[in-house]
């Protein structure tokens, strides 16, 4: 015998359950160096006893071994049968050990492994369970093709509708799940796709696919210069996709009428190259120019005047009489997607919305009449430069997240946004008010979560100003008028380095106001302090380069 002898032996079956007729596999896995007996047995439900396994299909109550002096062989088969009817139902369990003959005892390699199964009249019933992928989108008279895989069971599977309808132009393969075609009609089309795997075991997947039509503006589209645009907005049907090449365009009062209504809604999007089927990620490369070219340097009208230019809300100076609508007007009924776009330089608001507009991944500077108004989402964009009477980038949006607003400046309130419901994730820097609110102006109620706020500046409430506001885990730093004025509740904030002149300010009370959890130095004004107060300077990284996360040495961290 070898003196070296390690321990590796598993046991392993083909399932964890069977039914009369079905195919148990019994695999052993062998990995030793010298020789060894191994030994096989099996428990029947209710019993104690061990039944010892031989070659090629005993089972006996000796203890004899499967195999004698035995080197390890990798892994092996070693019982494959067909299960009888008349087998006593439960649970087995099989167990094996290898052992070696030392000439005075027997020694165990390692410790004896066992694995179990269940025997039953009828297969158990299991849900089978898919991915939470959503189904891609369908465009008319192009190929689609999209295949549904459970994520459980055995195949093969058979795949059938038990409610709804696909698109029109789509099936389903029963023995495949691949749903392929070409769709012919706009529309969502709602369904539930039944699974039925080998075993019998069932699942239910419900989904939908979206089917739209693209229609194509830009020097190799369908529709081109700033008339085609119009037509392509008059065309547009419900779930359309109106692609923009690649270029740029000086257009102005573009709309999307009150006598469209849309269902689902449809998209404008920008990036798409001459061909309309691949797509830029930047912005940059799709732009849309108002044509409102301002003169800089001018700060009154006296001076605009005398530059030969047009005063405009109180605050820009343009080089000839701007153009009086939005690049972009909407006042359809339904909603419409603007994403991955570039407006610059219109004199109006660059986009005019109805409540129902949802930017994503957008640029705006230089727009001297405002760059948004009316929107619904605004996500993952960016306002540099833009400036109006009332919220110099936004005026009315219900939710803000993922954006930066830079420079941006109002001739009253709201440098950069004019009302809003919810802020999340945002920067605001630089921007001003000649009147309340140098960033944010909130005229209702207001939620402002994980934002910064630095070097805005107004008359009052130099980085908000707002009633109802709840503000929470912000940093509001180095404003100018003061960093908050108004009521709410303030929790997890910090405060530093804001001024009202020459004299710190952080917090000026309007109404009620709670504050907890935060820390701030100086407050004008009766507030509601909870227990939780932190003051001291809170140790940014690097603010003079814009860096307002905490140092480790910072009294506020952990302190939330």
């Amino acid at each position: 015998m070898s003196a070296s002898l390690a321990s590796a032996i598993e046991l392993s079956l083909n399932q964890s359950r069977f039914i009369p007729g079905e195919t148990l596999g019994l695999t052993l896995n062998e990995d030793w160096s010298g020789e060894a007996d191994i030994y096989v047995a099996v428990t029947i439900p209710g019993s104690d006893i061990f039944y010892f396994l031989t070659p090629p299909l005993n089972f006996g109550l000796d203890m004899v071994p499967y195999a004698q002096a035995a080197q390890a062989s990798g892994s092996s088969e070693i019982l494959r049968m067909d299960l009888p009817a008349g087998l006593p139902t439960g649970e087995y369990t099989f167990y094996a050990g290898a052992v070696r003959v030392t000439g005075f005892l027997d020694e165990i390699i390692g410790s004896v492994v066992e694995t179990s199964f269940i025997f039953a009249t009828e297969a158990e019933p299991v849900d089978l369970t898919f991915g939470d992928s959503r189904l891609p989108d369908g465009v008319i008279e192009r190929t689609y093709s999209f295949a549904i895989e459970p994520a459980t069971g055995m195949p093969p599977y058979q795949f059938s509708l038990s409610t709804g309808t696909l698109p029109d132009g789509l099936t389903l393969g029963s023995d495949s799940g691949l749903i392929q075609g070409s769709p012919t009609q706009r529309g969502m089309s709602q369904f539930t796709v039944q699974v039925v795997d080998a075993s019998g075991n069932v699942g239910e997947i419900e989904r939908a696919i979206k089917v739209f039509g693209i229609l194509s503006f830009g020097e190799h589209g369908t529709y081109k210069g700033c008339n085609g645009l119009q037509m392509a907005f008059n065309s547009a049907q419900d779930l359309d996709e109106i692609r923009i090449e690649q270029g740029t365009y000086e257009c102005n009062g573009q709309s999307i009428p009150s006598s469209k209504t849309f269902e689902y809604g449809i998209k404008v999007s920008g990036g798409w190259d001459s061909g309309f089927v691949n797509q830029s990620d930047d912005p940059a490369v799709t732009v849309f120019d108002g044509g409102a070219k301002m003169i800089e340097g001018i700060e009154n009208s006296e001076q605009c005047k005398e530059a030969g230019g047009l005063w405009y809300n109180r605050l820009v100076c343009f080089q000839e009489g701007p153009p009086s609508s939005s690049i972009f007007s909407v006042s359809a009924d339904g909603s419409v997607a603007v994403e991955g776009l570039s407006f610059q330089n219109a004199s109006a608001r660059a986009i005019s919305g109805n409540g129902k507009v949802n930017i994503t991944h957008c640029v705006f500077t230089d727009n001297g009449g405002g760059a948004v108004s009316g929107a619904d989402t605004i996500t993952n964009s960016t306002f540099t430069n833009n400036s109006a009477y009332y919220g110099g980038a936004v005026y009315g949006a219900y939710t803000i997240t993922n954006s930066t607003f830079t420079n941006n400046s109002a001739s009253s309130d709201g440098g950069a946004v004019y009302g809003a419901d919810t802020i999340t994730n945002s920067t605001f820097t630089n921007n001003s008010a000649s009147s309340d609110g140098g960033a944010v102006y909130s005229y209702s109620s207001i939620t402002i979560t994980n934002s910064t706020f630095t070097n805005n500046s107004a008359y009052k409430g130099g980085a908000i100003y707002g009633k109802n506001c709840t503000i929470v885990n912000s940093t509001i730093a180095n404003n100018s008028g003061g960093g908050f004025k108004g009521s709410g509740t303030i929790l997890n904030t910090i405060f530093a380095q804001n001024k009202v002149g020459e004299e710190a300010n952080d917090i000026t009370p309007a109404g009620k106001l709670h504050v907890d959890y935060t820390l701030v130095n100086y407050i004008s004004g009766g507030v509601d302090l909870g227990t939780h107060i932190i003051m001291g300077e809170p140790r940014f990284v690097d603010a003079d380069n814009g860096n307002f996360r905490l140092r480790a040495d910072s009294p506020a961290i952990f302190k939330g």
